[in-house]
């Protein structure tokens, strides 16, 4: 997976997956705005027709990218859940 990155300052990231759908930035878009640090958070895809998914983060205060981190953890962490209680 590529990651191409827009744009980033103290409390901005803006990337792009490249060749990638909505999929995986709406799962940390929906998981980070919940946090108390997060002002902003957005996904977009340029064209409807081509996956290059975009996703936003503006943190009040943090760096967004460690924030980013530690929400695909999380995520892994319930991926990995689901998956143990599939194979019971």
């Amino acid at each position: 997976m590529e990651i191409k990155i827009l744009k980033k300052e103290e409390h901005y990231i803006e990337f792009m997956l490249m060749g990638e759908d909505l999929s995986i930035p709406l799962m940390i878009k929906e998981r980070i705005i919940n946090d108390k640090d997060v002002e902003f958070a957005a996904t977009m895809n340029e064209h409807p027709d081509i996956d290059n998914a975009k996703l936003v983060v503006r943190t009040k205060k943090g760096d967004p990218i460690k924030l980013i981190q530690k929400t695909l953890k999380d995520i892994k962490a319930d991926l990995d859940n689901l998956e143990k209680g599939l194979n019971k």
